[in-house]
């Protein structure tokens, strides 16, 4: 897959059983992992709710590697700005914001 400086993108597909939360840091260690890219998806009902769980909640609070979250609904444009947010209950100082 290109990207847009000419550079090529490495990616990999490998199928596993088992619970995710359990395969996950085998997946990271094995290919050696810098970010997680997940897909969030609404569920409509209990049912699905049920059935698909929320791996990606349990994924963000378990990584030790950053993970990056995509609804479902999201559509791709070219990225211009980037938000980072944070809570500012647990700073001190907030002049540590200013870099």
């Amino acid at each position: 897959h290109a990207v847009s400086d000419g550079n090529s993108l490495e990616m990999y597909l490998e199928v596993a059983a088992g619970p995710f939360q359990n395969i996950m840091p085998h997946l990271i260690i094995d290919h050696q992992a810098d970010l997680i890219v997940m897909a969030t998806h609404i569920q409509r009902n209990e049912f699905q709710k049920i059935l698909t769980g929320s791996q990606t909640l349990s994924t963000v609070k378990q990584s030790e590697i950053p993970v990056l979250v995509i609804p479902d609904t999201a559509i791709y444009r070219k990225i211009n700005t980037v938000g980072f947010t944070t809570s500012l209950e647990d700073i001190d100082n907030i002049d540590v914001l200013w870099p």
